[in-house]
């Protein structure tokens, strides 16, 4: 190794000893610039690191999305930025809408060309990476919202249509309750109309509206009837009060009228323009009043109800047929017929004049019932029942009354219990054809000295006749009714039957106690 070493000594060349040190130096020096160097670098990097890094706001708008008609601008706020910003539109973007940077940087301005949709990129320049999307979608410029008129006339029974000239195909009515009254109305969008179905005479207003702009038209709608106008008075009936005045109106007249009789006993007639004037007199009562209009000859006819009695005498069911309570204090006699309200009654309710001091009632033929105790203990002694189609008279309807003279028809099907109990001065020597029974007590201690019994009473109860002064009966029926004892007072002197029946009635439960006298 050593040879081989001292060999290669021996055939390098041979370098001075002087350059050998300079060359040493030299990358002595060139080391200890590059030290210097990268200390240098080192150093400057240090000093950036340590200097404070520029903060940039977050960038934000308003909006991401705007819905524009051609024409229209729209402003977006920049809401948070940095002032440096940039618009990217594409070619598309342009031709819909036009995009530029308000003067003070702080919002977007957009303008609307044409019906479509795009969209732009907003960058901020200070923070790239926070890009802002905007869709804009245009729309159509709306057309003009127009009627081809705002005034329509259409008969009653008809219809009639209003033509939408202009608009964009959706619309919406609204009707005002006068209007509902008159006509009904309907829109088609299709066909851009108003159909009018005209019901009833009178003018009222409508609105429709294009629901795309919120653009209103109000438009009138008079319905005219034009069939010929019928002369007549606002009211058919009338029940007015003695002393007092009325006034009706007279409807479609020609201004001149008179009436059939110039003078009428229970009211003073006259005419002011077209309104009737009636004055009751002193004379209750009702009559038919016939108005004649002498210029187109027709007439129009009115009842009328004179009464002394006002409305808060007396107190009617809801549907009127019932008397519930007489309230008067009146002693004057009452004839039903001669009162508007109480000429509709049917039903004479219970208790309904009981207590009271009336002494004449004139009931009206429409009559069907009189309830239980309708004239307990009053001081009526008159009753025209006669002509009435009463059916039935209730429990002790007329019980304790001083009546006297009474006619019941043949319409009477039924009388209650005790229904004329006590009545001393009444003399009723008859019962109805239809009646089926006697009840318990009904003509007790009553003035009755005889009485017809019709076929078809089938009962009579206990008490019928107790405490009368009963003479005679007549009885219709082949068959002996069934009889109560007691029924009919021991001390009567005759009982006529049917011819052949007298064996029957003589062999029947009680009837035997009578049969001295049943012939």
């Amino acid at each position: 190794m050593r040879k081989m070493q001292n060999h290669l000594c021996c055939s390098m060349p041979r370098v001075k000893e002087s350059n050998f040190l300079n060359y040493i130096q030299m990358l002595k020096t060139i080391k200890i610039t590059m030290l210097l160097f990268i200390a240098a670098i080192i150093t400057q990097c240090k000093k950036e690191d340590e200097q404070p890094q520029p903060v940039f706001n977050p960038f934000t708008i308003e909006k991401n999305e705007v819905a524009l008609t051609e024409g229209q601008t729209e402003v977006v706020k920049i809401t948070s930025g940095n002032n440096d910003y940039k618009i990217i539109e594409t070619q598309t973007s342009k031709n819909i809408a036009a995009a530029t940077l308000t003067a003070d940087k702080t919002a977007i301005s957009i303008t609307a060309k044409t019906a479509g949709e795009t969209k732009i990129s907003v960058i901020d320049n200070k923070v790239p990476d926070q890009i802002k999307f905007i869709v804009i979608k245009v729309s159509k410029q709306p057309n003009p919202f127009t009627l081809e008129k705002t005034a329509l006339e259409v008969e009653v029974g008809k219809t009639a249509e209003l033509n939408i000239t202009s608009g964009n195909g959706d619309y919406q009515l609204t009707q005002t309750e006068s209007s509902k009254a008159i006509a009904t109305l309907t829109v088609s969008s299709t066909a851009q109309k108003i159909t009018v179905n005209a019901l009833a005479e009178g003018t009222a207003t409508a609105t429709i509206t294009d629901v795309k702009t919120n653009n209103h038209i109000t438009f009138t709608i008079t319905v005219v009837d034009n069939t010929p106008k019928v002369f007549q008075l606002e009211k058919t009936e009338l029940n007015i009060k003695i002393g007092e005045t009325a006034q009706l109106k007279i409807l479609n007249g020609k201004g001149k009228y008179s009436t059939q009789y110039p003078s009428y006993p229970q009211a003073t007639i006259s005419f002011e323009n077209n309104l009737l004037k009636i004055k009751a007199n002193q004379l209750p009562g009702f009559f038919e009043l016939l108005v004649i209009d002498e210029i187109s000859a027709q007439t129009a006819s009115l009842t009328v109800y004179v009464t002394p009695h006002s409305n808060a005498d007396f107190q009617l069911s809801a549907d009127g047929t019932t008397l519930l309570k007489w309230t008067g204090s009146t002693t004057t006699p009452i004839d039903m017929n001669t009162n508007l309200y109480l000429s509709k009654v049917t039903t004479i309710g219970e208790n309904a004049f009981a207590n009271t001091q009336l002494e004449r009632i004139f009931l009206t033929k429409k009559i069907k019932s009189i309830k239980n105790r309708a004239f307990y203990n009053t001081k009526v002694t008159y009753l025209a029942l006669e002509e009435t189609a009463l059916t039935e008279i209730g429990a002790e309807a007329f019980k304790g009354t001083p009546i006297a003279d009474i006619h019941l028809p043949n319409t009477l099907t039924t009388i209650g219990e005790a229904a004329f109990e006590g009545c001393k001065a009444l003399t009723l020597n008859a019962l109805p054809t239809q009646l089926t029974a006697i009840a318990p007590n009904t003509f007790a201690n009553t003035g009755v000295t005889t009485m017809r019994i019709p076929q078809k009473v089938s009962s009579i109860g206990q008490g019928a006749f107790k405490g009368c002064d009963l003479k005679s009966i007549e009885i219709g029926a082949t068959t002996p009714p069934t009889l109560a004892k007691d029924a009919i007072p021991t001390t009567i002197q005759y009982i006529q039957v049917p011819e052949g029946t007298a064996n029957a009635y003589k062999a029947a439960v009680n009837w035997s106690d009578y049969a001295n006298v049943i012939d």
